[in-house]
């Protein structure tokens, strides 16, 4: 009988979990095992773009100045103002706004930091709960950890990061036995409040499917007959089947109903046809090519120690690995799910399995939690408004300063918000209607449509809304292609704010134009007025 069905017989009596790890008296396991929290110093110091924070934000406030979720456009004046907008994240949205009016945008990232903790934490105590041993696992857990710190920007991402795990390491324990099957109500629940939150909430049913058909393989090879599901365990098969129908159904608990579905699908499809380059795999830089032979060892590990892990890790392991080889985003899932999914590896040899230690002089155990505070009180201290974020991102501390934005009150951001610019078209006014470059879409929507929703932009962030040839048109111009400025006297633009960064083209073409004055510039980007 595979090892990964030990606790078949008595679920919910395995030992594990991280209570056994972290406790008095402190063993250097609980150090460990702290290892994978080292993503959350990386998220405090990330400095936060433009791209996807300020959309979400204006939605909430939209949210809360209509007294209903937002389903039209009501921003882009390309578009009329009722066109249809499917407002799936509504909560997110809503949430984001609220912290930011009521604490500032530095508490989004403290908010970002804690839903990474429970996520970890949550991954840490699934994997301890399967075969393990505890100090190989830590390590695992913070190599899991470097592959998905790259998404750990604030933004509604961030609200499924728990979600993704409690769905996926719930789902495995039932499956070996390890909780017993009542448990399953945590990932429907889980996917009703996803579906509330962000667009990958249709993974849960995915995640839940893949699972249940791994344990189903688990048990057909064990018995080397798979007539064993119609007869020994065709209670389970139908078990499984009600698990991903719940999981499913849960998903409905929404404002939107079964359309959150049709939008999901319709937004994966729109955003992986080429406009968003997360959405694209990732290139054959050092980065990507450390990416893809880290995939591929794990696959060929996972293939080769299937009876180890079992295929009902397996099965949405190899799932999760496509998805990390053909789109930037998957990394994120893969290395989120790495830890557990791989723990039982982590007990391979009997010298790294025996991790049971004899009595810890109190002393040991005192310098151990020593350690443990200190690591704790090093990453808090990284988070905004105390003294390590505040060293590190100065203009006179490390070079990670010079990525942030200096302005009080946005010290979080980095350094694509031409705040000081906004503001003074918010309060002076500008001719005509606003080109601008994509990513601060959403800025100038928070900026210049305070009081009530306004159509005050070319584009945003919505891209399940926006019709492909308005994004035709937009990298016609920004690209400074034939017709560029044709199409910007058909969208009535007199006032142009770009990124050179991005819009070098155009912004060169609009300096010799004799048609175009430049008026003012901050950071990378330029503002030009037509001239009169």
């Amino acid at each position: 009988m595979s090892s990964t069905r030990s606790t078949e017989e008595n679920p919910g009596t395995a030992r594990g979990g991280l209570r056994r790890w972290i406790r008095w008296p402190f063993s250097l396991t609980a150090i460990w095992l702290m290892l994978p929290l080292c993503v959350l110093a990386r998220a405090t110091l990330i400095p936060t773009p433009p791209h996807d924070y300020w959309w979400p934000i204006v939605q909430g406030r939209a949210l809360e100045q209509l007294g209903h979720i937002p389903t039209q456009n009501l921003y882009l004046y390309t578009l009329p103002a009722d066109a249809p907008f499917m407002n799936q994240p509504w909560l997110a949205q809503w949430s984001m706004w609220k912290v930011a009016e009521s604490f500032g945008h530095e508490a989004l990232v403290w908010l970002n930091v804690l839903l990474l903790l429970i996520a970890v934490a949550v991954s840490l105590e699934v994997a301890t709960r399967r075969e393990h041993a505890p100090k190989v696992l830590g390590i695992l857990g913070a190599f899991g950890s470097i592959m998905f710190s790259a998404g750990v920007m604030v933004r509604t991402r961030m609200f499924a990061c728990p979600l993704w795990v409690c769905v996926l390491g719930v789902s495995m324990l039932v499956a070996e036995g390890r909780l017993r099957w009542r448990w399953m109500l945590a990932p429907a629940l889980a996917a009703g409040l996803w579906a509330n939150v962000h667009g990958t909430f249709l993974f849960a049913v995915l995640l839940v499917g893949a699972v249940g058909v791994g344990d189903l393989l688990d048990r057909v090879l064990e018995a080397r007959d798979p007539r064993v599901l119609w007869g020994e365990h065709r209670g389970r098969v139908m078990r499984w089947g009600l698990a991903v129908g719940g999981v499913a159904l849960a998903t409905l608990l929404n404002p939107h109903g079964i359309d959150v579905w049709i939008y999901a699908f319709s937004l994966s499809s729109k955003m992986s046809s080429g406009n968003v380059t997360e959405w694209e795999s990732m290139d054959l830089d050092p980065a990507g090519i450390f990416l893809y032979v880290s995939v591929f060892a794990f696959v060929l590990l996972g293939l080769w120690q299937w009876r180890k892990i079992g295929w009902r890790a397996l099965v949405p392991w190899l799932g999760l690995s496509i998805l990390a080889a053909t789109t930037a985003r998957g990394v994120v899932w893969w290395g989120l799910s790495l830890t557990f999914c791989f723990a039982p590896l982590t007990a391979m040899s009997p010298v790294l399995a025996d991790e049971d230690e004899e009595e810890i002089p109190a002393i040991a155990s005192g310098i151990n939690l020593g350690l443990v505070m200190l690591l704790i009180a090093s990453i808090v201290s990284l988070l905004p408004g105390l003294p390590g974020h505040s060293l590190l991102t100065t203009k006179e501390g490390p070079k990670t300063g010079d990525d942030f934005l200096h302005y009080p009150g946005y010290r979080t951001m980095d350094r694509h918000h031409p705040l000081r610019i906004i503001g003074e078209l918010e309060r002076e006014g500008y001719p005509g209607n606003l080109f601008h470059s994509q990513e601060i879409g959403g800025l100038l929507e928070f900026m210049l449509a305070k009081e009530k929703p306004a159509q005050v932009v070319f584009a945003d962030q919505r891209f399940g809304m926006t019709p492909d040839q308005l994004w035709i048109d937009y990298f016609i111009i920004v690209d400074a292609e034939e017709g560029w400025s044709a199409l910007l006297e058909k969208y009535g633009v007199e006032t142009v704010l770009i990124d050179t960064e991005v819009a070098g083209a155009l912004s060169a073409e609009l300096e010799n134009s004799p048609a175009w004055t430049r008026v003012d510039e901050e950071l990378s980007y330029l503002l030009f007025k037509r001239a009169r």
